[in-house]
């Protein structure tokens, strides 16, 4: 959360369209749905009052989860599940000064959940939600993307085991961090 406030707040300018994915709707409109919340709510926005539209604040301040809103710095968060591709989503942006209509690609792509159950227990399933994943991080904005993945090892054949083989083969490129699960109080 700290970091992708920072992006809103420095870096508006080079984060503009973010992709959130995970295999089923709420753990990707709770990430989403957290940030808001982090940006409306907490005491980030006693210091920069402003992320949040007025408008939006009075409506979304009740709203359970969302699945897209963006900041007044113009970085706008949109969701999707991992069960159907996104090769090409663009985003629309209107030049205030010019009005002219600009096309813009996802500059980072959060993905989150992607493995569970039913992707461990069927190999199509697992190779149609790597399908899309791979294709979402093939339309990224090539020359600055970002990919972010967070999600449990679940299986040694399943996806997380096939993007960690990926990170781990270009280590230039790549941060592996793995967290282990703690159980009593010993990694599991």
């Amino acid at each position: 959360m700290i970091n992708e406030v920072y992006d809103i707040i420095y870096h508006y300018d080079y984060f503009n369209l973010i992709n959130v994915s995970a295999y089923d709707n709420k753990p990707m409109t709770d990430i989403i749905t957290d940030i808001f919340e982090g940006l409306l709510l907490s005491k980030i926005s006693l210091y920069i009052p402003n992320l949040i539209k007025t408008e939006f604040k009075k409506i979304d301040k009740e709203r359970q989860t969302m699945a897209d809103f963006k900041t007044t710095t113009g970085v706008r968060y949109k969701g999707y599940t991992i069960r159907t591709t996104k090769r090409g989503a663009r985003d629309q942006t209107i030049d205030e000064e010019t009005g002219e209509i600009e096309m813009v690609r996802p500059i980072k792509n959060i993905f989150e959940d992607f493995e569970n159950e039913a992707t461990i227990e069927s190999i199509p399933i697992t190779e149609k939600v790597r399908e899309v994943m791979l294709a979402a991080m093939a339309g990224l904005d090539q020359a600055k993307g970002v990919n972010i993945f967070s999600a449990n090892l679940l299986s040694n054949q399943g996806n997380v085991k096939y993007f960690m083989e990926m990170a781990k083969s270009d280590p230039e490129h790549s941060k592996l961090i793995l967290i282990p699960i703690i159980k009593d109080n010993k990694p599991y």
